[in-house]
């Protein structure tokens, strides 16, 4: 019974722990130059996978608005609206199977672990632009 109760208060202990913090907001000086890798698709792409793996299907549609630049906009209005900087586009004509292999390297960075070509891009676009901060 002890046992239950102390790990009751861990449990406890460590909810309250995650629910008081709060997110680290990064402070950039005004004028900081800011590099921005977009690796999304121009098209939307449907994938509808069945609980049996049949009848599934993948369909790709052409859409008329552009959601690469609509999401770089809004990034760049964001951060725009808190200071005064400098927006460099990275890779913007990129060919589509280079966009998917960083947008899996970015996904896998994210998960557990960052890719060395993902890293060596990055670490050079970083060094040939001056930039202070990069957003994927």
């Amino acid at each position: 019974m002890r046992v239950y109760r102390l790990a009751l208060i861990l449990m406890v202990v460590s909810a309250l722990g995650c629910a008081g913090s709060q997110p680290v907001r990064m402070q950039l000086p005004p004028g900081a130059r800011i590099g921005i890798l977009n690796v999304l698709e121009p098209q939307m792409t449907h994938i509808d996978v069945g609980s049996l793996r049949f009848d599934s299907f993948t369909k790709v549609y052409t859409v008329d608005w552009n959601i690469p630049d609509y999401i770089a906009r809004t990034i760049e209005n964001d951060l725009k609206a808190r200071g005064n900087f400098t927006f460099i586009p990275l890779a913007v004509n990129a060919p589509a199977d280079w966009k998917q292999s960083m947008a899996t390297g970015i996904l896998s960075a994210v998960n557990a672990w960052m890719p060395g070509d993902l890293k060596a891009f990055l670490r050079q676009a970083a060094e040939e632009n001056r930039l202070d901060a990069l957003i994927s």
